[in-house]
Parts: structure tokens; C-alpha cells; sequence
């Protein structure tokens, strides 16, 4: 499952991904300026010990470069995925970038 948070009012959209966070025990945070393609694999892929659904969030998600958006949309597109993603970002996003993630 995929949400994206978005919009110019940041204090309501960090609300939303709090109150979204409650839900979830096993969270990876990234950030989307910082994060490597290596490291969006890695969140991916790894396994808890418990079997607890995974949930990651990308925190400006928008600033990942070209390769790591590359593969995170591969990662989103595999049908062994059944992670829960949380793409937040800090601005209204244009209707381009919303159609890069079209089951979110």
C-alpha cells in the first residue's frame, strides 16, 4: 500500500504521517536528499525477525535523485512487494509526479 502526503501546509501533513505512524511497529525512515539506492533496496528487502509488516517512509521524496527514484519505482512495481510506503514531501506535488505512483 502506498500514501503520499503532500501539500503546502506542512504542520497538517506531518500530523497525518504521525497519526499514520501509530499503526505501524516495524518503521525505516529515509530521507529522500540523503538516501542511496543501495540503502532503498536494503529497506526493501530486509526481513523482520517477527514477521511484522514492514513500513517506510521517505521523507522528501521529491529530492531522490534520478537512479534512486528509478528504483524505488521498480521496488514499488514488484509483485513481491507488500510493504507499506509513506511518501511525504513538503510541497503541493504536480499531477506528473503523482502519475510516476498510480496505486497510491
Amino acid at each position: 500500500m502506498i500514501h503520499i502526503l503532500h501539500g503546502d501546509d506542512v504542520t497538517s501533513s506531518q500530523n497525518k504521517l504521525s497519526e499514520t505512524l501509530k499503526d505501524h511497529k516495524n518503521v525505516t525512515l529515509l530521507q529522500g536528499e540523503k538516501v542511496s539506492g543501495v540503502e532503498l533496496q536494503a529497506a526493501f528487502k530486509s526481513q523482520d525477525l517477527f514477521a511484522v509488516e514492514k513500513c517506510i517512509v521517505i521523507e522528501k521524496f521529491l529530492k531522490l535523485k534520478k537512479a534512486e527514484m528509478d528504483i524505488l519505482i521498480d521496488l514499488i512495481t514488484s509483485k513481491e512487494n507488500e510493504t507499506t510506503l509513506i511518501l511525504w514531501h513538503n510541497t503541493e506535488l504536480s499531477k506528473l509526479a503523482l502519475s510516476k505512483f498510480k496505486n497510491a
